[in-house]
């Protein structure tokens, strides 16, 4: 598998394409800032990954679908995706094409027809990838998956952050779970561990199991226990008042306690029934309570107006003797006159008030009190009622929880009658003995099997040594520091281990210089890659290198045009380094991997022919870069 093309589409419509050569180095170089390392985020996100990693710029404002065309034998398959709209970071939709010869879409015919899933399913086919699930140790605790194209995504892609790190190797290596899955996935892909190893070792470990439970029931048989076990356990339902006369078989008893267990479960507890009454009870309380307060209040009340009714008419009696004076003539006395005015006009008021006022009706003062008094008398009917149905829910529900007791017993004993029935059953032991005696002829046949693939370490240790071997090699062209030492691939810790001249075993991490990172890293995913073409592996046969010659020329960027060949610019040394390293790239191309398809962004740029010739597009300027300069935004287009 190799990419054909990549090909970037307007707002408007109009198409950016870059062609690739599928045998040996492509070479695209231009100034920071021309889309460069977008390439690899625009690649994976047509490999069927739904997150869209192209960063927030240029190219999401500009750009409304990409494309990649890959090529695998002889079938081209095309694959367009929509940038993510509306503020979304993911689209799992896609165009998708098969065919020979393919080129880009017209931007008309861009319409989703299929999604990233089928995508995916699509190129495991048409790699061959193995369908196997990761083996996992029954100790272990993570869940086991399916191998698939995104597998192979760790040994495709090393961005600029990546490639001359001295912590990781591999792509996306850092990211939370992502180390374990390559340890799991890689024996699969160098074809270390096969389909036929699993389920040899599977049918093994399970014939272990049965052949361990047929020696439990043998041991149990010849304790000569089982008659004494089943009379024991009848005994036991006979306490539980389970009637077991005609019980023969532990089956049969088995059955009858399930039957009791569904007929006690059938019963209905009584506690809702209950609570319903007590809550009954305590509102009738509630009301009687308010019954008695209204009536003690009416009583108050007629008891203030029959007080009041006998004083004022006290009253009126007493101011009634004004009269005497009404036969004696005025005095003179002005201060006697007025006090005889008032007195006969508080008594007119008096009277008035007692002519208008009526009392209430001693009738209707016994029909009120008598209405409540019945009210709290059928109250007390009613509490009275319940609390003897409350009584008899209270009695019946202690039954139903002695019940419910018991029937926890009824689960210890059908417990024991299963775990009879599973060890003792109703076979003799020369019955079982026959059973495991076929047993053990079928394990030494499946240990036979797993014995002829039971070499699965060993030939992963061998991988892994013949693609350490290829390190050291590519290592020593590299102009590695400790080119002179052995250097391996360790598959637990992910990294690098070098043997230096002094015996001492120095990690990745451990060396200086990022060249000599650099150097690693190229190394390493070639090395891995050799193995993979040579062994026809389910790996894609092209790897994208992002700026290897950042750890020369840090700074390398607006002024990358630059002639490097001039000294009074770049050390001549580290400018010899990088030509070294894009000459062995070319050479691995013609003689390790003849046709692997290699991809360099680069910075850098030499004014020679064997470098001009791996070119594949003119130098990116930031106004004819990825992206053309004159295409409009989404915002230009729609403010």
């Amino acid at each position: 598998m190799k990419i054909k093309s990549i090909h970037l589409y307007s707002h408007t419509g109009k198409v950016r394409n870059i062609s690739f050569k599928k045998k040996g180095l492509n070479i695209i170089t231009g100034r920071s800032s021309t889309g460069k390392s977008s390439i690899i985020n625009i690649i994976e996100y047509c490999l069927g990954k739904s997150d869209c990693l192209i960063a927030e710029g240029v190219i999401t404002s500009k750009v409304l679908w990409v494309s990649a065309i890959y090529t695998i034998n002889q079938e081209d398959v095309l694959v367009a995706k929509k940038l993510p709209q509306d503020g979304k970071s993911s689209c799992s939709s896609l165009m998708l094409k098969r065919g020979m010869n393919l080129k880009a879409c017209d931007f008309d015919e861009l319409k989703n027809n299929s999604t990233d899933d089928s995508l995916t399913i699509l190129f495991n086919n048409l790699l061959k990838i193995p369908e196997e699930i990761t083996h996992v140790k029954d100790i272990e605790t993570r869940s086991k998956f399916s191998v698939n194209l995104s597998h192979t995504k760790y040994y495709l892609f090393q961005p600029q952050s990546l490639i001359a790190n001295k912590d990781i190797l591999f792509y996306r290596q850092s990211e939370s779970y992502i180390p374990q899955t390559i340890k799991d996935t890689f024996p699969i892909l160098v074809k270390a561990q096969s389909l036929q190893y699993r389920v040899a070792l599977e049918k093994y470990k399970e014939l272990i199991k049965e052949i361990q439970g047929l020696e439990k029931k043998i041991n149990n048989t010849e304790k000569d226990s089982s008659h004494i076990s089943f009379e024991k356990l009848k005994d036991e339902a006979s306490n539980l008042n389970i009637d077991t006369s005609s019980i023969v078989f532990p089956r049969d008893l088995l059955d009858l306690i399930e039957h009791e267990i569904q007929e006690t479960n059938k019963l209905k507890g009584f506690d809702e029934r209950i609570t319903n009454i007590q809550e009954q009870i305590i509102d009738l309380k509630r009301i009687k309570s308010k019954l008695i307060n209204e009536e003690v209040l009416l009583k108050k009340s007629f008891k203030a107006e029959s007080t009041y009714f006998t004083n004022q008419s006290s009253l009126k009696d007493r101011l009634s003797a004004i009269y005497a004076f009404k036969n004696i003539t005025q005095t003179d006395s002005k201060k006697f006159n007025e006090i005889n005015e008032l007195v006969l006009l508080d008594l007119k008021k008096i009277k008035r008030e007692l002519e208008s006022y009526n009392s209430v009706d001693q009738e209707y003062k016994n029909k009120a009190l008598l209405e409540i008094n019945k009210k709290i008398d059928d109250i007390d009917i009613s509490i009275s009622k319940l609390n003897s149905k409350l009584g008899d829910l209270n009695q019946a529900n202690d039954i139903y929880l002695n019940s419910s007791l018991n029937i926890a017993n009824h689960y210890i004993l059908m417990g024991k009658t299963q775990n009879f029935i599973e060890n003792i059953g109703i076979k003799s032991t020369q019955e079982y003995r026959e059973e495991l005696w076929v047993k053990n002829q079928e394990l030494l046949q499946q240990k036979s099997y797993v014995k002829e693939y039971n070499s699965v370490q060993e030939k992963l240790d061998s991988i892994i040594f013949q693609i350490s071997l290829k390190i050291t090699e590519y290592l020593k062209l590299l102009k590695y520091e400790h080119g002179t030492s052995t250097t391996r691939f360790d598959l637990q810790k992910l990294t690098l281990i070098t043997n230096d001249s002094n015996g001492k075993f120095i990690p990745m991490n451990r060396i200086g210089s990022g060249a000599n990172h650099l150097a690693l890293h190229i190394s390493t995913l070639l090395a891995f890659h050799y193995y993979f073409q040579k062994f026809n592996c389910p790996i894609p046969s092209f790897i994208i290198f992002d700026q290897p010659s950042q750890v020369y020329f840090p700074k390398l960027g607006l002024e990358s045009e630059k002639n490097l060949n001039n000294s009074d610019y770049y050390n001549l040394d580290d400018i010899e380094a990088v030509k070294n390293l894009f000459k062995f790239l070319i050479e691995f191309t013609k003689t390790e991997v003849i046709d692997f398809q290699i991809i360099v962004t680069e910075h850098a740029i030499f004014d020679e022919n064997w470098f001009q010739d791996c070119m594949i597009e003119p130098f990116w300027y930031p106004y004819d870069a990825l992206v053309p300069d004159d295409w409009p935004s989404k915002s230009d287009l729609y403010s």
